[in-house]
């Protein structure tokens, strides 16, 4: 009964675990028939996303390198078929200068996992693309493959490659425009869409005197007070795109002088092509202005000469009329009383035949004997009719150059022009003083004729007549040679001795200048051309004096116009300059300058303190310091008047680079010359 009981335990038994084994077996089942659904499912999704997706895709067995799969996109790309992919590698898809490359990358990528890199594809039709190439493994067991995802980036490179040009491009452009605007003798200045000044060239600080740091951001600072409204105007104009053509206008420096110049103003267009800035170019028309002023003096008295001329011809028919019939009552008999009024006829028909004459002269219509005339001998041979013309209280010297060579004139002319000048250097002397007449062989350098009306360079000589009376202010100067115009009371003076002068000096092909300021007397210089005919009358050929043309030399001057043109002598010469506009300037300059000044050249006559009182006080701050003074006057007159002080060299204006350099250089090397033991 125990065994049958036992027997049917063990059967109940293994029917349990034969239906528990059972079940559990189905469970299996149901579980891998689940698995193989959500595989399916994963690799349709998968399929899905690899096919249709819009970027090129493929698969690649990284030991062999041959591409297994492809989506469309790949194919589309690429321009092969499936079947062709089938058989092809990754090394058919590279350009041959990228095969090197490739193999560099398939080395890395045994080290790494992902990996993105810019690689150069070939089409089927052999067109070369550039593409992103990202790669991750696929964990396939037994195999070593790769999912690639290539993105065609020739467009976004090219265009990339496009804005990098032009990048370059503009920078080229800028680094161009701010070599010109550096290097351009024209002051530039560049604003921004604002008006504000962005850029200053060097010329526009030596122009106006403002440094670009007291500029840059802000707006322009030169525009005159009653230009403003006009400049807003012109500026929403540009704004619109209106550019007016260049004008003339006036501006501002920062020493409050008003500067004539000529602006032209164009856009600087952004990469819209609209305009980002705007530049403007300024030419200093100081120099050019001065010259219209001269020319158009010489026009109006040219005009005026050919009128006194006309009326001189028909005045000497009505005194050849009168002074015929004077005469002929002269020798008949009269009684005294009308012998005396025939002779006061007679002698005012004299007086106004010598008036005509002076008239001619001006209009350059009298007969005259030109010949080779040694202007020392005529003014030489005029000393003693000189001193009899002149007071007891006026001083009298004549200074004559031997080196002088002859010119070419009527000795008549020449002698009334030195009469002429004379008589008027005594008559602006009525209390006495001192009258200097010297001639000097000069030579007029290209520097003085680009700022002198008509003259040409070349050999000159030189006759000055130089006065200490109570000069002339720049009015009158302006108006000293015009026949009839004289500062003379009623009844004293013609009107005609410096418009004889000056038509004398032009009609022997000459010119003539003078020199002047209120209370500081006159000099009156007159530029002859030497005659090229005569012996020793061409320019000296020896060898050109050896001297130092380098330093650092302080150049003050108060006249605008004067002090760019000595600038630009010095410069081209060799020196470097410091300017100053005037002498508080100037000593400003010196003590704030750090390196070494090697000379100072300024000049003599300036408002607020003279040349020599600068030069007194410049000694207090730089010791030794060696200085040029420079002037109008003559140097005789100068030392007589007691006005060259302590300074080192004198210069007489008008001079020549040549001869300014001569002076630096001389006082340079005298400084740098070792003492003698």
């Amino acid at each position: 009964m125990v065994l049958i009981v036992a027997v049917l335990a063990l059967v109940v038994a293994f029917v349990v675990r034969f239906f528990m084994l059972r079940r559990q077996a189905r469970a299996a089942d149901r579980e891998r028939e689940r698995s193989r659904d959500v595989l399916a499912q994963s690799e349709s999704r998968y399929r899905l996303l690899f096919e249709h997706n819009p970027t090129p895709m493929w698969v690649y067995d990284y030991d062999t390198t041959a591409i297994l799969d492809v989506n469309d996109a790949a194919i589309a790309q690429y321009g092969y078929t499936r079947e062709e992919f089938a058989s092809m590698t990754l090394r058919d898809l590279r350009s041959p200068e990228d095969q090197v490359r490739l193999e560099q990358m398939l080395e890395v990528l045994r080290q790494s996992d992902e990996s993105v890199h810019l690689a150069r594809h070939q089409k089927k039709d052999g067109t070369p693309i550039d593409v992103d190439v990202r790669g991750r493994p696929l964990l396939v067991p037994g195999k070593s493959l790769r999912l690639v995802v290539a993105t065609d980036v020739t467009e976004r490179l090219a265009a990339a490659r496009v804005a990098q040009e032009a990048e370059e491009r503009a920078r080229s452009t800028n680094e161009m425009l701010q070599s010109l605007i550096d290097t351009a003798p024209q002051a530039m200045v560049v604003v921004d869409e604002q008006w504000r000044i962005s850029r200053w060239s060097r010329g526009a600080e030596l122009l106006f005197g403002w440094s670009a740091a007291e500029v840059v951001g802000r707006p322009a600072p030169f525009v005159p007070e009653e230009e403003q409204q006009e400049v807003r105007a012109r500026q929403a104009r540009a704004d619109r795109g209106y550019f007016g053509k260049p004008r003339e206008v006036v501006r501002i420096a920062k020493d409050g002088r008003r500067i004539p110049v000529l602006i032209a103003t164009a856009p600087l267009l952004g990469r819209d092509g609209r305009p980002s800035a705007h530049i403007a170019v300024y030419t200093d028309l100081t120099e050019r202005k001065l010259l219209e002023e001269q020319l158009r003096q010489a026009q109006k008295m040219e005009a005026i000469g050919t009128l006194a001329g006309g009326i001189a011809h028909d005045f000497n028919n009505i005194l050849t009329v009168i002074t015929s019939y004077a005469d002929m009552l002269l020798d008949g008999r009269h009684d005294e009383a009308d012998r005396a009024d025939l002779e006061e006829i007679s002698t005012a028909a004299r007086r106004a035949t010598a008036l005509t004459r002076q008239l001619l002269t001006f209009s350059r219509r009298d007969v005259v004997r030109l010949q080779p005339v040694n202007v020392n001998q005529v003014v030489g041979g005029m000393e003693g009719m000189c001193r009899r013309l002149l007071m007891a209280n006026i001083d009298f010297v004549m200074k004559l150059d031997r080196e002088v060579g002859p010119v070419v004139a009527d000795v008549s002319h020449v002698e009334q022009l030195v009469m002429n000048l004379v008589v008027n250097a005594a008559d602006a002397m009525p209390d006495g003083g001192s009258l200097v007449v010297e001639t000097q062989a000069v030579e007029l350098d290209e520097a003085f004729a680009h700022t002198h009306a008509g003259v040409q360079p070349g050999a000159y000589v030189m006759l000055a007549v130089t006065d200490t009376g109570i000069g002339m202010d720049a009015e009158t100067i302006g108006k000293i040679f015009e026949p009839f115009f004289t500062t003379k009371p009623v009844g004293r003076g013609t009107g005609l001795g410096l418009a004889t002068a000056y038509a004398i000096a032009k009609q022997l092909g000459g010119h003539i200048w003078v020199y002047s300021e209120v209370g500081q007397g006159a000099v009156f210089k007159v530029y002859l051309p030497r005659d090229a005919s005569a012996p020793g009358s061409t320019s000296a050929t020896s060898e050109p004096r050896r001297t130092v043309r380098s330093g650092t030399v302080l150049l003050v001057e108060d006249e605008h116009a004067v002090r760019t043109a000595v600038r630009r002598m010095l410069e081209r010469t060799g020196y470097q300059v410091l300017e100053a506009e005037d002498a508080a300037a100037g000593i400003r300059i010196a003590a704030d300058r750090a390196g070494t000044i090697d000379i100072v050249v300024t000049d003599l006559m300036m408002p607020g303190m003279s040349g020599s009182e600068f030069a007194s006080k410049l000694a207090e701050i730089h010791p030794g310091l060696r200085v040029v003074l420079t002037s109008g006057y003559t140097d005789d007159a100068v030392l007589r008047r007691g006005l060259l002080g302590a300074a080192h060299a004198f210069l007489q204006k008008p001079f020549t680079s040549e001869q300014l350099s001569n002076v630096i250089g001389d006082l340079i090397e005298m400084d740098r010359r070792p003492a003698s033991v």
